[in-house]
């Protein structure tokens, strides 16, 4: 799926940074607590960890294909299941999970679609964290050979590189209901961006098309919310 190298990449603060983004979309959700959970490509299991204990989940499963990944995480597992395998043919029951996470997985792998239809099949509901990396800011950096789409391949381990109209064409191939969320002026607010100052004193309709420019010129992130 992508280099092993990059599982033990994530520093404390970014894998704070990614569970605090998702569930503070969670709580916007009204989804608050699951029995069970499971991620597919968990890497060391720092983000599943964390999520499940803010879910208090009862069960916590992580797969991944690396045995490093998973010998790692099953070192420093409390209560939770580390599992090597395939995400995209898993040797998990239908709807065996309450909420399936792929967490900054799918830009890695070859088949995002099939992951995605996986994670759909063992999950009443699933949460997708994708970055929105195809914007002009970074366009412009691959062009001027600043940072480059092979640099991107073989420092982090993506092989697609999306627009936010690219990741929704994904999630709308099936026939499932869906939440498409956005940071909340909090988050949006929290981070060093060119329009941080700017966006603090808009008002709500304003910023909603500020984070719509945001996607478009400087990527962030996705969090979508899958029904099936």
């Amino acid at each position: 799926m992508y280099e092993e190298n990059h599982l033990f990449n994530l520093k404390e603060d970014v894998t704070a940074w990614k569970v605090s983004h998702v569930t503070e979309v969670l709580e916007e959700a009204g989804i608050t607590s699951c029995d069970s959970i499971v991620e597919l490509g968990f890497g060391s299991g720092e983000v599943l960890s964390l999520l499940s204990e803010w879910f208090d989940a009862e069960e916590t499963v992580g797969l991944d294909f690396s045995t490093r990944a998973v010998y790692v995480a099953d070192e420093i597992a409390d209560e939770k299941r580390c599992i090597v395998g395939d995400a995209q043919r898993t040797p998990i029951k239908d709807k065996k999970f309450d909420v399936c996470c792929l967490m900054d997985i799918l830009e890695h792998v070859r088949e995002p679609v099939t992951v995605l239809e996986e994670a759909i099949r063992i999950a009443e509901t699933v949460i997708a964290k994708v970055p929105i990396e195809y914007n002009y800011c970074r366009r412009a950096q691959n062009k001027l050979g600043i940072f480059t789409w092979e640099d991107s391949k073989r420092d982090v381990g993506h092989v697609h590189w999306w627009t936010l109209a690219d990741i929704q064409k994904i999630v709308e191939r099936f026939d499932v209901r869906y939440s498409q969320l956005t940071p909340s002026r909090r988050h949006f607010d929290s981070h060093d961006n060119p329009v941080r100052t700017l966006a603090g004193n808009m008002d709500a309709a304003t910023f909603r098309i500020s984070r719509s420019l945001y996607h478009r010129m400087w990527g962030g992130n996705i969090v979508y919310i899958i029904n099936s």
